[in-house]
């Protein structure tokens, strides 16, 4: 996942847990075809809200966060937040991170793919801290 999305290696830890997150609502032959989360819940996942992991993706912004003239997105890539309906979004432009119920999806294309192109500066591990 983390080399199909293009990410740097300093988001294994978010990608490990998309994985975690997706295989938990995968069936299992281990599991006798049910999912870890049916067994643990007692009820069948919605998994509606799977994409692919690293996308890119445009969440739209808070009124105040925003003038009148500029955009109302911002392009990020996502993750999936531990117990919140929702996506997380990582903005590289401004190294934020936000959960948001509230975006568009491009599964065509991967933000750090595109870095280059865009010339937009990558986190770092020492900017993460």
């Amino acid at each position: 996942m983390l080399n199909k999305s293009g990410m740097p290696k300093i988001f294994w830890g978010e990608c490990l847990a998309a994985l975690v997150h997706t295989w938990n609502r995968s069936p299992s032959k281990t599991t006798g075809g049910t999912t870890p989360y049916q067994l643990w819940y007692g009820k069948i996942p919605d998994m509606s809200h799977l994409r692919i992991w690293g996308c890119m993706a445009y969440v739209h912004t808070q009124k105040d966060k925003h003038s009148s003239l500029s955009l109302h997105m911002e392009r990020c890539t996502i993750g999936y937040p531990e117990g919140i309906k929702g996506w997380k979004f990582i903005i590289p432009k401004t190294r934020c991170t936000i959960v948001s119920k509230c975006a568009e999806f491009d599964e065509r294309h991967f933000l750090y793919k595109l870095v280059d192109q865009d010339q937009t500066v990558p986190l770092t591990s020492t900017q993460l801290l």
